[in-house]
């Protein structure tokens, strides 16, 4: 769609991330947008999208994600991924 093409992405490869004891999936995706979209005065904007799948039983995952702007993400980093490791899941 032409709003897609108004995006630039790029992805981290997926890593391991301990959160709660076990293995969490996590990747973070760094795009740069054109907002607001189809509306002016624009710009680019560089936002920062952070993903970790934890583990919640044998097949099920449970997704968080935080997305904020790029200068934001990597102010707050080394808090957020506090954060992940004391992650609990109540009923496992």
């Amino acid at each position: 769609t032409e709003r897609t093409r108004a995006a630039q992405r790029e992805s981290t490869e997926m890593a391991s991330w301990p959160v709660y004891r076990r293995p969490a999936k996590i990747f973070e995706v760094r795009e740069q947008r054109f907002l607001p979209y189809a509306a002016l005065p624009a710009e680019w904007v560089r936002l920062h999208h952070f993903y970790a799948l934890v583990p919640n039983g044998r097949v099920d995952y449970l997704l968080i994600k935080l997305s904020t702007t790029e200068e934001t993400y990597l102010k707050y980093r080394e808090e957020f991924k506090r954060f992940l490791g004391s992650f609990r899941l109540t009923g496992m």
